[in-house]
């Protein structure tokens, strides 16, 4: 099971995270932007949602996995506080993300909001093979 753990930032929200597996490691980096964006959010009724993405490099998948979520959240008040299922594949010239994420529309729920992140820092990532698993440096713009 993966972890993550903030760390100091002058202006944004930095985190190291760290994760067994490669999938591990998205999930966690999924929950440590959830802690940074949401305040407080009910449990209640909720649906899956698809998300699937190509990349050339699992930095950019990441980043591309990480701003979707939020632009869910920003601009379609859709609240992904959850990934049911998410699997990376790599093709033959690429890297493919396919998630489940269960969520709900918010507009009219009790969702309190920790602060606006504009988008992940992608000359930030750097995901690195380490003994226990990977690690990356993951800074929100906010």
């Amino acid at each position: 099971m993966g972890h993550y753990k903030f760390i100091e930032n002058s202006s944004n929200i930095a985190a190291d995270v760290r994760g067994l597996t490669i999938e591990d490691l998205f999930i966690t980096a999924g929950k440590t932007w959830l802690k940074s964006a949401v305040k407080f959010f009910p449990f209640d009724n909720h649906e899956a949602k698809e998300i699937s993405f190509t990349a050339d490099s699992l930095e950019e998948l990441l980043v591309s996995f990480l701003n979707e979520l939020n632009n869910l959240l920003v601009t379609k008040k859709w609240l992904s506080f959850a990934i049911e299922e998410l699997k990376i594949s790599e093709g033959l010239n690429h890297i493919e993300l396919f998630a489940y994420v269960l969520g709900y529309d918010y507009s009219s729920k009790k969702v309190e909001l920790h602060r606006e992140i504009k988008s992940v820092m992608y000359n930030q990532v750097k995901i690195e093979k380490i003994l226990e698993g990977y690690k990356t440096l993951i800074v929100f713009d906010v």
